[in-house]
């Protein structure tokens, strides 16, 4: 059963992975190495606690990013440009991805992500319930303190607060006739600075032992564009 569940799991994650590729684009991931939060100390039966951990994962953006789109176009876009309506990579955060996780013995956490989103994390126990996570990517950096509220055999929660950076990456080529400028990029960078809570929720279904789904919502603020942020991730696999 177990080695039916993985072979699923890789043939899913080939698919995420290559549609992510064709329709994805630069995002911030979703740290997995978090999940360290809710292995077995004892609270659940049977035991989940494991050594390792791989799945795939998707993310994406809920809230309005058509304030992004107009400040690319105030900030980026030049009078001799034949075409000022700037074009943006991947704005909505969407990503498609494979993960692998390491867990230690000794309240660490270690994660990598290969898709759309690419990127490394870290998560450590500091006491009790309590726990911080940090990540980076092309696409940003995190840092979040999380406290681990239940913690189930079927369910677990977490909740905590924390910062984001995000770039955002605009398309600003072929923007002039003739011979263009040589300083001018294919890409510009918006960075969006956020903080914020976030909601985990991780559900173990019987049926689905070891596997799990983990469910992430953030609902940030932009301070410099007075702007909400809300994003959600969405992962299956074993952690």
């Amino acid at each position: 059963m177990i080695r039916a569940l993985l072979t699923d799991l890789l043939l899913i994650g080939v698919f995420v992975l290559i549609a992510g590729m064709l329709f994805g684009g630069c995002a911030l991931h979703t740290p997995m190495s978090q999940t360290l939060m809710f292995h077995d100390d004892g609270s659940t039966q049977p035991s989940h606690r494991t050594s390792h951990g791989i799945g795939v994962v998707g993310t994406g953006t809920l809230s309005s990013t058509h304030f992004l789109r107009q400040e690319a176009n105030r900030r980026f876009s030049v009078d001799e440009a034949i075409d000022n309506e700037i074009e943006p990579a991947n704005v909505d955060n969407r990503s498609y991805a494979l993960y692998g996780s390491f867990y230690s013995d000794h309240g660490f956490a270690l994660s990598a992500t290969l898709g759309t989103a690419i990127g490394v994390d870290a998560t450590w126990k500091l006491w009790r319930r309590n726990y911080l996570t940090v990540e980076g990517s092309p696409g940003g950096a995190q840092a979040f303190l999380s406290h681990r509220a239940l913690n189930r055999s079927h369910l677990g929660v977490a909740v905590g607060t924390g910062y984001r950076y995000e770039r955002k990456f605009f398309d600003v080529e072929n923007r002039f006739e003739g011979d263009a400028p040589s300083q001018v990029p294919t890409y510009e960078v918006l960075p969006v600075h956020s903080a914020g809570g976030r909601l985990s929720v991780v559900l173990r279904p019987k049926l689905a032992a070891p596997g799990v789904i983990r469910g992430i919502l953030y609902a940030g603020y932009a301070p410099v564009f007075q702007r909400p942020v809300i994003t959600f991730g969405i992962t299956t696999g074993v952690f």
